[in-house]
């Protein structure tokens, strides 16, 4: 074989080599471009169509729509209420006797149905009232000094709210206490003790004690001396419970508290305790408790040996 045929062979072959490497590698280009086509396809978001719907109500179907089985209303007997725990008195009082050393001991002076006074006290500043304008058909009515100038605002502030109040009685010593009690053993001698004190036991015997009326319960109670629980509900009684205490007053014997003070309720029934009053029925305490355990003990004498 001659040279010239030998290097046609050569570049015939040279040329077939250098085409299947174009070829391959053109193929590859193609796959690698195809796959890399697919995974932008992959990682992008798919477009999302939105299909506006008209807001046609569609109408209920048994097998979506959950139904309300409802429940018949049987009547049962007729409801109880049920009676909720009231509060105690324990729970809401809280002690304060910090007035007790700011008013004169005198108007404090401990008398009850346990407690009695000397027979012979008599306090020493007792005058003469000065009542004729308002009390002109009564007996004159005797008070410690520091009682009558308050007792003459409060009547006078009644008289301005077009009341009548009356004046029926103020001190009694333990005579007048006895002849008090004895008409009430008469007319009542079962119950008599608890209605009036025993002589002795009766606050109108410190001079500070107050009992009041009206004329009419003079005149439809008058063989009681128009003492009567129904004066809580005359304009005088109702005017009394609300604002003496404004003038140092308190109501002695108030009907919630008859065990306490051992004594029935007398609403005709004040005394006078200077500022303390306003705080007992802001309080809503007896003079009685408040006494009973603000009253300091009695210091214990030693004995001789």
């Amino acid at each position: 074989m001659n040279s010239g045929v030998i290097r046609w062979v050569f570049f015939i072959v040279v040329g077939l080599v250098l085409l299947g490497l174009m070829l391959r590698a053109t193929a590859r280009t193609v796959a690698l471009a195809q796959a890399a086509a697919a995974q932008v396809t992959l990682m992008s978001p798919t477009p999302v169509v939105v299909v506006v719907v008209p807001a046609t109500p569609a109408p209920p179907t048994t097998t979506s729509t959950a139904t309300i089985t409802p429940i018949p209303a049987t009547p049962t007997n007729t409801p109880t209420n049920t009676p909720l725990p009231a509060a105690t008195q324990t729970a809401l009082y809280e002690q304060n006797c910090s007035l007790y050393s700011k008013i004169p001991a005198d108007l404090l002076t401990v008398v009850d149905r346990d407690t009695a006074l000397p027979a012979d006290y008599v306090p020493a500043d007792l005058e003469v009232a000065p009542l004729e304008t308002r009390n002109i058909q009564y007996r004159a009515i005797p008070l410690r000094k520091p009682v009558i100038q308050p007792l003459l605002d409060m009547l006078d502030a009644m008289n301005q709210a077009g009341l009548a109040p009356l004046v029926m009685s103020g001190y009694r010593d333990i005579t007048e206490q006895q002849l008090a009690y004895d008409k009430w053993l008469k007319l009542h001698p079962e119950r008599a003790a608890d209605i009036s004190a025993i002589p002795g036991h009766s606050e109108h015997q410190l001079g500070t004690a107050v009992d009041f009326s009206s004329a009419y319960m003079i005149q439809f109670y008058g063989g009681d001396d128009g003492f009567n629980v129904r004066f809580a509900d005359q304009p005088e009684g109702r005017w009394l419970a609300r604002q003496a205490a404004y003038y140092g007053f308190t109501l002695s014997y108030p009907a919630y508290a008859v065990d306490q003070t051992g004594y029935a309720y007398e609403p005709w029934h004040f005394r006078y305790v200077g500022i303390l009053a306003l705080e007992l029925q802001q309080r809503n305490i007896t003079l009685t408790q408040y006494l009973h355990e603000c009253v300091p003990a009695p210091t214990a004498t030693p004995s001789s040996q």
